[in-house]
């Protein structure tokens, strides 16, 4: 197993990303701009790591793997759920989904 010490910048957003995951929902749009940041990080120290190891490309190669990232189109929304209570989860759940009490339970 290969272990790299990440990068600056990737350090710095993971740490961006535990600062604010501690008090802030999992919507809040300033959380979601550092998982963003940090993906786009990774993303980039990869994209250095494997162009450091290929061969030298050609125009034609660089402009395809150029338009790879140019076009790419936005990634959909990612849904966030809240918290359900007990009572929200069973309305929702079939019939034949019962409660399983546990002993010593207020149910005795």
């Amino acid at each position: 197993m290969s272990t790299r010490t990440p990068s600056p910048s990737i350090a710095s957003a993971r740490g961006r990303i535990g600062g604010l995951v501690r008090d802030r929902r999992a919507d809040d749009p300033e959380l979601i701009d550092a998982r963003r940041d940090l993906a786009a990080e990774k993303i980039a120290a990869y994209i250095a790591r494997v162009v450091a190891e290929a061969p030298p490309l050609t125009d034609t190669q660089r402009s395809r793997l150029a338009a790879l990232l140019t076009a790419a189109s936005p990634a959909p929304p990612r849904t966030v759920r809240r918290p359900v209570t007990v009572d929200e989860a069973l309305a929702d759940a079939p019939d034949h989904v019962a409660l399983v009490s546990t002993p010593g339970g207020d149910d005795q």
